[in-house]
């Protein structure tokens, strides 16, 4: 990841010449920079990794800064690239397949944009072969909206600066997250269940134009059965995805809250610190190398 001024609120879908396309994304008030990478991707991102992608945004963007000193995260996502022998019923190496031998139903590979298209693979191959009533059934998750989606409007952010006080880009970030239930993230930040004071800052972004983490957001996420500091800091919150330094710099706040909410010991909350920070090294910047010594 990288700031904001690589992708300002534009998204670039880069094709090379010898790799796959490269996508440029404004996300969370960073720049996401990434490539599709082969079935033997390593977990760990390398200099190289970095340093080829830093040299593409040099292209696209020759005026801006080097790149690669502005690296704040880098990772890899491993996926499954699914063996079918014959034709898939989904084709693509970003795709999945769905198969069905002796009313047992299997799914393998998909990924993060597209786990709802899997889900209604499965749905519908279930249906096709069970023994059901009604044979026109169909999955219905292409008509069910995500949880924060039916009270949004374009204006909920204006409202929560209203009636909370909030700046206009924490109002703006807090609704990108939680959609309609913004509200019930800023009523914690009134109150504190486990604590005399309410709950504060947990970091400031400096990609995010003054925009925070909040304190709340973990105690709110224990409200969604978040169990682990890395479920927060990796899945909810997506810090270590933002910025790496950060999320290890706030991992002891956020097991302190979290501990308080699960009622943890203090083995309990030692152990838990030191599995978070060993799962957030994968978030690690490789040592750098300037874009210009690449080949």
């Amino acid at each position: 990841s990288l700031r904001s001024l690589y992708s300002p609120n534009v998204g670039i879908l880069h094709f090379t010449k010898t790799g796959p396309p490269v996508l440029v994304l404004p996300w969370m008030g960073q720049t996401i920079v990434g490539a599709s990478q082969s079935p033997a991707a390593t977990v760990w991102p390398s200099t190289d990794n970095v340093t080829e992608l830093a040299n593409i945004i040099k292209q696209i963007l020759p005026t801006a800064p080097s790149p690669v000193q502005e690296v704040r995260s880098a990772w890899t996502l491993p996926q499954s690239f699914p063996a079918v022998q014959g034709p898939a019923q989904k084709g693509t190496a970003k795709g999945h397949v769905v198969v069905e031998r002796e009313g047992l139903v299997t799914v393998a590979g998909g990924n993060w944009t597209t786990y709802r298209s899997v889900a209604q693979s499965v749905v519908d191959q279930v249906v096709a072969i069970g023994k059901f009533q009604e044979k026109s059934f169909k999955c219905r998750t292409p008509s069910i909206m995500l949880l924060g989606g039916h009270g949004y409007s374009p204006r909920l952010s204006l409202q929560l600066s209203k009636d909370f006080g909030l700046s206009h880009s924490d109002a703006e970030l807090l609704v990108q997250r939680y959609g309609d239930q913004a509200p019930s993230v800023t009523h914690l930040m009134q109150r504190s269940e486990h604590s005399e004071e309410p709950y504060k800052v947990l970091c400031l972004l400096p990609a995010l134009d003054g925009g925070h983490v909040w304190e709340a957001e973990v105690a709110y996420a224990v409200s969604e059965y978040a169990c682990t500091a890395v479920d927060f800091l990796v899945q909810r919150s997506g810090l270590a995805f933002l910025d790496y330094p950060i999320a290890v710099q706030v991992a002891p706040r956020v097991v302190e809250i979290m501990g308080d909410r699960l009622g943890w010991s203090n083995r309990r909350r030692k152990e838990e610190l030191e599995t978070t920070l060993k799962a957030l090294e994968r978030f690690c910047p490789p040592p750098p190398r300037e874009a210009s010594q690449q080949g």
